[in-house]
């Protein structure tokens, strides 16, 4: 699997949850605070209260809470930009007035358009030797070819009216979905 493909999933889902759930910023403010207090406490001398962190040494251990500060200031940038991306969008939707079936006709149209399906009925061909339209076809262990391939790997999407090479409402297309997903969370 390509890295930065990974990478980039990960922090897409954590945008969708920002825009889903309106309590994930301030459980992330809260966090961030809840980190402040925990690292001042294993850092005082003697610190405040018994954690593992504070039996390492004191280099390793500023080290490693600079390294989750890092960590958590990059977080708290994410949300705060995609709580502003949040804000302008509903204010954005206040003023149009688009309906739910638009919406749906917009996504769809969205993913007809990426849409590249797996194997031999892709356009460009195989994206890896392990690349195959039937899933009884597909190696559940990963191949190398697989791992280290730089096309993304054909993943679909879990709706009923989105682009899928097996027929809808199907329990083919259902166990593919279900099968291919699964194997991608497994990698």
């Amino acid at each position: 699997m390509n890295w930065t493909y990974q990478l980039s999933r990960y922090f897409q889902r954590y945008k969708d949850g920002i825009r889903n759930h309106s309590s994930v910023s301030e459980f992330i403010q809260q966090f961030s605070g809840w980190f402040r207090t925990w690292a001042s406490d294993v850092s005082a001398a003697p610190a405040r209260f018994q954690d593992t962190i504070t039996s390492a040494p004191e280099k390793h251990r500023n080290l490693t809470i600079d390294h989750i500060s890092e960590e958590i200031e990059r977080l708290l940038m994410i949300v705060e930009r995609e709580c502003g991306t949040v804000l302008r969008l509903q204010k954005g939707l206040a003023k149009l007035t688009i309906t739910r079936a638009q919406r749906n006709q917009a996504r769809n149209t969205q993913l007809e358009r990426i849409y590249e399906p797996p194997g031999e009925l892709r356009v460009d061909g195989w994206r890896h030797d392990n690349d195959y339209a039937m899933i009884e076809d597909i190696r559940i262990a990963p191949t190398h070819s697989e791992l280290f391939s730089p096309v993304a790997p054909y993943m679909p999407v879990f709706e009923p009216d989105a682009p899928h090479h097996l027929p809808a409402g199907s329990m083919e297309r259902h166990l593919d979905i279900q099968f291919r997903l699964l194997r991608e969370e497994l990698m």
